[in-house]
């Protein structure tokens, strides 16, 4: 169930967005209006594979996954979120095309949504939101463009020692399976890698 959000939790999106634009009192105050709250548990759908989507999501809490399933049910992680990023599929909300992958909660979760629509509106009334907007896009952009490339050009090893990089702040609460899908890997060899690197003989410490 969606409900109006609070000012506390508006102004903790706002702290997520002032690294990129601050707003003034003008552009930020439709978002009482046009922001949804909503809170889901651990292990709920929040986008499902195959499904439209309108809406854009903004993780105020909690940790979610991303991720595609294959012909024989397989799930592939692509990607994990947590405070203060962005929740939605481009191309659906963009194009009306259904959703590639879903987006699934790991932890309990508490998302601020705003209708695609909606933001196209802001964007067009207030330079804020077209700027916010468009740096979204270019780090989405930038970051699958490198995801793709590490696939192909990082050895195992190399994969997780930059996954330990890129999610420092939450790689102790995603759980190994989910970690070693995202890796393309099996658990067991997930704790290959780990033995791999922490033996002081190894010559991929230098990798961590």
């Amino acid at each position: 169930m969606s409900i109006r959000p609070t000012e506390r939790q508006l102004e903790q999106l706002r702290q997520y967005f002032y690294p990129f634009v601050d707003f003034t009192p003008q552009a930020w105050a439709p978002t009482r209006e046009l922001f949804k709250f909503r809170h889901f548990g651990a292990n709920t759908r929040i986008v499902t594979a195959g499904s439209s989507v309108f809406d854009i999501g903004f993780l105020l809490s909690g940790l979610t996954r991303f991720y595609f399933t294959n012909s024989a049910g397989l799930e592939l992680n692509i990607d994990f979120a947590s405070q203060g990023q962005m929740l939605t599929s481009i191309s659906a909300v963009s194009t009306g095309s259904p959703s590639p992958f879903s987006i699934e909660t790991i932890e309990p979760c508490s998302v601020l949504f705003l209708k695609q629509k909606d933001l196209q509106r802001l964007s067009n009334t207030y330079g804020e939101w077209e700027r916010l907007s468009l740096l979204l896009l270019q780090q989405l952009a930038i970051k699958q463009e490198l995801r793709q490339a590490d696939r192909i050009s990082l050895s195992k090893a190399e994969r997780y020692a930059k996954f330990l990089n890129e999610f420092s702040a939450i790689a102790a609460r995603i759980p190994d399976s989910q970690i070693a899908s995202y890796l393309a890997v099996r658990e067991v060899e997930l704790q290959a890698i780990r033995k791999q690197l922490d033996s002081p003989d190894s010559p991929d410490q230098t990798l961590l």
